[in-house]
């Protein structure tokens, strides 16, 4: 079994990882047609903060939206402070299950997002996964 230090680690270096993807990683390249944008934009939903590039720039920039840039910091928090939460094992890989299947579902609104976070959702379902067997 992991440590609880070690489980933190883990989680600074998570924390780190959707903290840069979402906030300084910067392409050329979006992955992202617009699709969701333009079905938010029918059903009357056109914030600015969810508005993100869906064309190909010819510099670098952040092909993430304003929301995204704000979401991560929570996501952070999150992922840094679930260990130390007075929580036991079993409440906590329930509560990781949850969260991380709303980052997911949430990342769709932007390929681009899906993209740079399907690393750290596999790296959850591997670390929930040890957790889980480690438990019994």
């Amino acid at each position: 079994m992991l440590s609880k230090l070690n489980l933190v680690l883990i989680s600074v270096i998570e924390a780190t990882y959707v903290l840069f993807f979402l906030n300084f990683f910067k392409t050329k390249k979006s992955l992202d047609q617009g699709y969701i944008l333009n079905k938010l934009q029918k059903l009357g939903i056109s914030k600015k903060s969810l508005l993100h590039p869906t064309y190909e720039s010819p510099y670098p920039i952040s092909m993430i939206c304003p929301f995204g840039h704000f979401i991560s910091i929570p996501i952070a928090i999150y992922l840094i402070v679930r260990f130390l939460l007075p929580f036991n094992l079993k409440t906590i890989v329930i509560l990781n299950i949850i969260v991380t299947t709303m980052i997911f579902i949430g990342s769709f609104m932007n390929f681009n997002a899906v993209v740079y976070l399907l690393p750290f959702v596999i790296g959850e379902i591997v670390l929930n996964l040890y957790l889980i067997k480690s438990n019994k």
